[in-house]
């Protein structure tokens, strides 16, 4: 016989049942000792503030934590106050969206997919919760995109490698958030072989990672496909932490190659580019990292052919995948 988990939504449904008990108990044994009705409500008022809390603030969060494939809690005076600011909000939900697509491209380009990721499977706000500000995001059923057509049949299905790696981006992320809190980098290619996932996941969490100037003094994650929130969460010493690993992100005595192909999609803020149409090599595409240019000089090589040398770290199929710039030249 299988055992039934019992869901966050449930224990809350346990305790509010076992308040309510409390109360009438209390009501009941007051009323036949005719003690005075204000001093009976103030017997009441704490049971009465539990159950506020858990109405106001604990069913949002059960909810948000059962729903969601990813979880964002954030703490800090900036979402302490009961209105948080909408730029606050909306530069959220802009990360979300840009570090989950990022890394779900990563693990797509590892089964030779040339797309990027359909909006229509874009996560959605499936939750939310105060206390701290608790944001929950979750993918769309399949059910829910054919609704976005109408009814209409969509290419989309479970085995899609572009719908699969979009989960298992998430889940990607979660692992690299514990082993980052944990201050294990190190051992990380363990958990997430393949150098451009690892390293693409390792600046989705640098991006969610606080740098404490805007009111958030820490960035926990969890979700469905993440963990729960009791996990120690990113702070701003965790992204000091981090800033040292991007920028050794290949081994010392890793073999140099030079590569030329077509910078694309430049972060400037990671320091990093993705060199696509590679020339005589065995993939199309491989991830930089760079140090030392301006923002103004990295930027003048998007749309460029360029020649650039430095260690590769590589695949499990011995292809290269993660380069770090000694040097680049731009051809055309």
């Amino acid at each position: 016989m299988t055992r039934h988990t019992i869901t966050w939504t449930e224990d809350l449904d346990r305790k509010a049942r076992l308040l309510y008990s409390q109360l009438g108990e209390l009501q009941r044994m007051a009323a036949e000792q005719g003690v005075d009705q204000a001093v009976v409500d103030e017997l009441c008022e704490p049971y009465e503030d539990v159950l506020k809390s858990i109405y106001s603030e604990d069913y949002p969060l059960a909810r948000a934590l059962e729903r969601s494939d990813l979880v964002l809690s954030l703490e800090g005076p900036a979402v302490r106050r009961d209105s948080p600011r909408i730029s606050l909000i909306s530069t959220i939900f802009v990360r979300v969206r840009t570090q989950v697509s990022s890394v779900a491209r990563a693990i797509a380009e590892l089964s030779d997919v040339r797309k990027t990721v359909p909006k229509e499977i874009e996560l959605g706000l499936s939750g939310f919760a105060r206390g701290s500000l608790i944001l929950g995001f979750s993918l769309p059923t399949l059910e829910q995109i054919e609704d976005l057509h109408n009814g209409q049949f969509s290419l989309l299905r479970e085995e899609d490698p572009i719908y699969k790696a979009a989960r298992e981006a998430i889940h990607v992320m979660g692992v690299v958030k514990q082993y980052v809190v944990n201050g294990q980098i190190e051992n990380l290619p363990e958990a997430v072989p393949n150098p451009k996932v690892r390293d693409t996941a390792l600046t989705a969490i640098r991006d969610f990672t606080p740098t404490g100037k805007m009111g958030i003094d820490a960035v926990n994650l969890a979700g469905q496909q993440v963990g729960d929130l009791q996990s120690q969460a990113l702070t701003p010493k965790t992204r000091v932490y981090l800033r040292e690993k991007l920028a050794r992100p290949v081994a010392t005595g890793a073999r140099v190659d030079t590569l030329t192909g077509e910078v694309r999609e430049i972060d400037l803020d990671a320091h990093r580019f993705e060199l696509r149409q590679i020339e005589n090599f065995r993939v199309s595409h491989v991830r930089c990292g760079y140090w030392g240019p301006t923002d103004e000089e990295a930027a003048e090589w998007v749309n460029h052919r360029v020649r650039v040398s430095g260690p590769v770290e590589r695949d499990a199929e011995g292809r290269a995948s993660l380069l770090v710039v000694e040097t680049i030249e731009i051809l055309s």
